[in-house]
C-alpha cells in the first residue's frame, strides 16, 4: 500500500498514480491520472490507444482540469490500477483476493503486451500464494502463470494440481479436458494442447508408483517359511533354494504371522485393497494416510522386516520419497512446439533431466494400466 493509502477494497473514483501526470485512464467508475511517458515505455498497445485519443481529442475532467483520456471499460479496474502502479514503479494497492487479482492482472498484462514488466510482481504474489497453503486452488492460476511466463510458478502450480487433484478410476474414461480438472472451457481452450491430459497421466503414474511400493512392502511377508521343511523325495532343491530376503536372511515365521496386521493397518487408512489408492484419494491424501498407518504389534525377537518399527519406518520413508516423485511440469518445455526433447532441456530456465514437458501426440492413457 502506498503513502496515499490506496486499497482495492476501498470505494474510490479518481486516483493519482502520478501527481504530475498528463493523461487519464478510465475504467468503469475509476479514473487514473498517469504519466504517458511511463505508459509508452511499458506497452505499445496502450501507447497506440493513447496517441489515437490525443488525435481524436478525447478528454475527461480530473481535479478541475481536462486531460486526454482513454476508456478501458472492458477491463478490471483493480488490475489496471496495479498495472499502472507497476509502470510508474510505485507500490501496488493490496487486495484480499490474491488469486483473483493475480488472474486479472495476468489477463490484462497479456492483453496489453506488457507481461515482462509485470512478471516480478507476479512472482512475489506467487510466493505469497505458496504460503497460503491453498494448493487445491492452484488450477485458477494455471493460465495466468502461462500468460505471464512464470516458469517457477507454473512448475509449482502443475505439481499442486497433480498432487491435490482427486484421482480418476481410469484415465481412459476422461472424455474431455474440462472433465479432468473442472476447468471452464473458456480457460481450457487457451491452454496448450495436451497440457491437462499430461497432468492426468503424471498423476496416474505417481499413484501407480506409490501403490506398487505399498505392495512391495508385502513381499517379504508373503514368502513362506521353508527353513524347517525337509526336501521331498525327488526334490532336487537344497537349503540354498529356500526363499531369502534381499539381505540374505531367510523368511521367518514372524513375517508370515504379521501379514494380517499389516493389511489391517492399511485397510484402516483406506489403503487396502491397493486399488483404493488409485480410485478414491488425491496423492496428498494418500501420503497423509500412509504417514498415519500404525501397524499395531510389537517388535519380535528376530528383528524381522515385518516388525512394527521396520514397517512403519519404511512407510514413512515411502511417503517422504513420494512427495518429490513429480516435481511439476516445465513451462519452457511445454511452450516449445518443436517437441525436440534435448533442445527443450538445454533451453529450459529450470535445469532438469528427462522429459517433463507435454506428452507426445501419440501417447495414450492405456499404457498406464
Amino acid at each position: 500500500m502506498d503513502e496515499r493509502g490506496h486499497s482495492l477494497d476501498d470505494a474510490r473514483h479518481q486516483l493519482e498514480i502520478d501527481a504530475e501526470g498528463d493523461f487519464v485512464i478510465v475504467i468503469e467508475a475509476v479514473e487514473l491520472k498517469v504519466n504517458s511517458r511511463f505508459i509508452f515505455l511499458a506497452s505499445n498497445i496502450l501507447k497506440s490507444m493513447m496517441e489515437s485519443a490525443v488525435r481524436d481529442g478525447d478528454t475527461v475532467e480530473f481535479g478541475g482540469e481536462l486531460f486526454p483520456s482513454i476508456n478501458l471499460q472492458q477491463d478490471n479496474p483493480d488490475a489496471i490500477t496495479i498495472l499502472c502502479s507497476i509502470f510508474h514503479h510505485q507500490d501496488c494497492p493490496q487486495s484480499n483476493d490474491i488469486i483473483g487479482i493475480m488472474r486479472d492482472v495476468a489477463y490484462a498484462a497479456d492483453k496489453y503486451n506488457c507481461t515482462e514488466i509485470v512478471l516480478p510482481w507476479f512472482e512475489v504474489r506467487m510466493d505469497e500464494f505458496r504460503q497460503m497453503c491453498v494448493q487445491h486452488l492452484a488450477k485458477h492460476l494455471l493460465l495466468p502463470a502461462i500468460l505471464i511466463n512464470d516458469a517457477e510458478g507454473f512448475q509449482h502450480i502443475t505439481k499442486c494440481m497433480v498432487y491435490f487433484q482427486k484421482g480418476f478410476r481410469n484415465p481412459q474414461r476422461v472424455l474431455s479436458r474440462v472433465a479432468a480438472y473442472e476447468i471452464d472451457s473458456n480457460i481450457s481452450n487457451h491452454l496448450p494442447q495436451y497440457l491437462l491430459e499430461t497432468m492426468v497421466c503424471r498423476e496416474w503414474e505417481t499413484k501407480k508408483k506409490i501403490a506398487f511400493q505399498l505392495e512391495q512392502l508385502l513381499q517379504p511377508l508373503l514368502i513362506q517359511d521353508f527353513n524347517n521343511v525337509e526336501p521331498m523325495q525327488g526334490d532336487s532343491r537344497g537349503r540354498s533354494d529356500v526363499p531369502h530376503h534381499d539381505d540374505g536372511r531367510s523368511t521367518s515365521e514372524c513375517d508370515a504371522r504379521h501379514i494380517g496386521q499389516y493389511i489391517q493397518a492399511l485397510h484402516a487408512q483406506g489403503l487396502w485393497p491397493i486399488s483404493s489408492v488409485l480410485d478414491n484419494f488425491t496423492i496428498d491424501e494418500i501420503l497423509s494416510r500412509i504417514k498415519s498407518v500404525r501397524i499395531g504389534f510389537s517388535p519380535c525377537s528376530e528383528n524381522s522386516q515385518s516388525c512394527t518399527p521396520y514397517l512403519e519406518k519404511q512407510l514413512k520413508e515411502l511417503a517422504e520419497r513420494a512427495e518429490s516423485y513429480f516435481p511439476g511440469l516445465y513451462l519452457d518445455c511445454v511452450k516449445d512446439e518443436s517437441n525436440h526433447r534435448d533442445k527443450n532441456e538445454r533451453n529450459c530456465r529450470i535445469a532438469h533431466e528427462g522429459d517433463l514437458g507435454l506428452m507426445d501426440e501419440d501417447e495414450e492413457f492405456g499404457g498406464l494400466d
